[in-house]
């Protein structure tokens, strides 16, 4: 069992710096990083996808668990972020 969630920076007006970037980590976490890293900067004309977090577990709890961690591991500073999950 599998979620996967897109952290996606919000429209900005002008240009944005992602001035801190830590993402949450760990068995069964796989981050697929298109734009994020601290310093990182964002124009209004960009694909707002900044990582895709995949994660993983033998059950839905389990991987819900590992995903709620991931999240919450997030640090992002700089540039506003939403996010959208999937589980599959």
């Amino acid at each position: 069992m599998s979620f996967f969630c897109h952290i996606y920076s919000l429209s900005p007006p002008l240009l944005s710096s992602c001035q801190v970037f830590r993402s949450g980590e760990g068995m069964g976490i796989r981050l697929d990083s298109a734009s994020a890293f601290q310093g990182a900067v964002i124009s209004p004309h960009y694909d707002s996808l900044l990582v895709k977090v995949i994660a993983s577990g033998k059950d839905l709890q389990t991987a819900a668990s590992k995903m709620s961690r991931a999240l919450a591991e997030f640090r992002v500073r700089g540039v506003k972020v939403g996010h959208s999950a999937m589980c599959v």
